[in-house]
């Protein structure tokens, strides 16, 4: 007969059948199995972690809380453990206390990648910008090249120089960003905006169009196109554009909307009228759909009915609602 294992040898064992478990999306069976590793040796500070870390994924946060808590109660310095509750106390709103805990875990493993990226993004989530950048630097240097969420992470490192108003260093970031991951329609998205924002409306119509040949439906990509169309004076493309987003989202009445002011630029004012009666009948209709609904009928010759619609929204007061009043008064003058 072989050796009995001891309580620990058992709780190891049965911590890394539940890893297993867990890897392989079998959730009831790895909180079993956690649970029995735990049971067979409660000082098992990584089987503590791991437990909470699955309660997280299953949504019982305050559960997760405790066992994060006990591994750390049981293992001060266990980073890992560290990193779980910050981001987990981050998610209840606890945003210092998130940063607190973060600090601490760079502090004991000033060599740990994920632990600075996470310190990062949580910095950039709580306005700190500055440690924001400095750790995601860190996070990037200590990677290197290999770094397997490199990508990500010079993206969110272009977002927080952007955020500190230095848009010409921050667009290079991205590039390199889209470089490390070229398949990654965000990137090519997020690199396009910013390029909009820089007034680079050239190479922001060539990253746009990137990220659309990638994801197609990609509805940010596709306003952000529309925008960057419309600002180089190109209406024909900033109408496709409208288009696409549309029968991507047609419960959208935004592109509804931008769509009908385009043709009432154009005068087509029936049209307009048309493309907006449908807009405002969608659930999601807000006030501006339901001005220029107002305004299109009038222009288009149903005087009454524009004159209800504004009349309507004017009763109703906010920024809309003044503008409505402001535009029977001048109809009234007409």
């Amino acid at each position: 007969m072989g050796k009995a294992e001891s309580p620990i040898e058992v709780s190891r064992r049965l911590n890394n059948e539940a890893a297993m478990l867990h890897v392989n999306g079998q959730s009831d069976a790895a909180r079993d199995r956690y649970t029995q590793a735990i049971a067979a040796h409660p000082e098992n500070a990584t089987a503590h972690n791991n437990l909470g870390y699955l309660l997280a994924q299953m949504g019982e946060l305050d559960a997760a809380v405790a066992e994060y808590e006990t591994a750390l109660a049981l293992a001060p310095e266990n980073t890992t453990a560290l990193a779980n509750l910050a981001s987990a106390r981050a998610v209840q709103g606890d945003l210092k206390e998130g940063l607190r805990l973060l600090e601490r875990a760079v502090s004991l493993a000033p060599e740990n990648v994920q632990a600075w990226e996470n310190l990062g993004r949580l910095a950039l989530a709580a306005e700190r910008l500055d440690r924001s950048e400095a750790a995601l630097r860190r996070a990037l240097a200590l990677g290197g090249d290999a770094y397997d969420r490199r990508a990500g992470v010079l993206l969110q490192l272009g977002a927080v120089v952007a955020a500190r108003g230095r848009l010409g260093e921050a667009a290079e970031i991205m590039e390199a960003g889209c470089t490390a991951n070229p398949s990654d329609a965000s990137a090519w998205r997020q690199l396009g905006a910013l390029r909009f924002l820089r007034q680079d409306y050239g190479l922001a119509t060539e990253a746009l169009e990137t990220a659309l040949r990638i994801s197609p439906s990609d509805q940010e990509a596709l306003r952000h196109l529309y925008l960057t169309h419309l600002a180089r004076g190109r209406r024909t493309e900033a109408e496709a554009m409208l288009l696409r987003l549309i029968e991507t989202a047609p419960h959208d009445p935004g592109p509804q909307t931008d769509l009908a002011l385009l043709r009432l630029d154009r005068r087509e004012y029936a049209t307009a009228a048309a493309i907006l009666a449908q807009a405002a009948a969608l659930p999601d209709a807000g006030a501006r759909t339901r001005f220029y609904h107002g305004l299109a009928l009038w222009l288009s010759g149903q005087h009454v009915e524009g004159r209800a619609a504004l009349s309507a929204l004017a009763a109703e007061g906010g920024t809309y609602g003044e503008r409505a009043l402001q535009q029977l008064a001048e109809l009234s003058e007409a």
